[in-house]
């Protein structure tokens, strides 16, 4: 990204690149550029996939910035006693927050590194599945992915967006957050 490549455009021509193929126009110059590296990508991504998977996944929430800003989630899981760890960069193997609770330990979460937003947590804790930030809409689970997507579109406020896959409506609703709520997004899904 150093060299004048947005962020949120590497992200979609990678995909497209290594994934689909489907919208690649190699006349484009941020196109040609990764496809220069198209042999050093796959070759990352490949052994990326054929890492090991880690015993238990971490999961991950949006903060429904639309209800609370991050910080006041943050504030209000730490006041019900849980334990904020360093946050969760690329690799969910490095985290402490994937390591075993050990007994009497208070939970844990951290902030998600990559994605502004997202709170990540242990697999199965049942303290979360209760929590009152949960049970009033602060906090709503969402993969990595769709928050991938969310960001990489990054709409400003007064945009129109067109998401033509939205159920559950999760991706919808980090767009509509993302937009400070001023604008105009139009969901759909054929399963919806």
């Amino acid at each position: 990204a150093s060299d004048g490549l947005r962020a949120s455009l590497a992200v979609v021509l990678l995909h497209d690149l290594l994934v689909s193929r489907r919208w690649l126009d190699r006349r484009q110059e941020a196109v040609r550029r990764l496809l220069s590296q198209q042999d050093r990508l796959r070759a990352a991504f490949e052994s990326a996939a054929a890492a090991p998977a880690p015993a238990s996944y971490l999961t991950f929430y949006l903060v429904n910035t639309l209800r609370r800003s991050v910080d006041a989630v943050v504030d209000a899981l730490k006041a019900d006693g849980w334990a904020e760890l360093s946050p969760l960069g690329a690799s969910a193997k490095t985290s402490a927050v994937a390591a075993p609770r050990p007994v009497g330990a208070p939970p844990a979460f951290c902030r998600d590194a990559l994605f502004d937003g997202v709170l990540v947590f242990p697999p199965a804790l049942r303290e979360l599945r209760t929590h009152r930030l949960i049970a009033d809409g602060s906090l709503l689970p969402m993969d990595r992915a769709s928050a991938a997507a969310a960001l990489a579109l990054a709409p400003r406020p007064g945009s129109v967006v067109i998401d033509a896959c939205a159920a559950p409506g999760k991706k919808t609703l980090k767009i509509c957050a993302l937009m400070g709520n001023k604008g105009q997004v139009h969901a759909f899904d054929a399963d919806a």
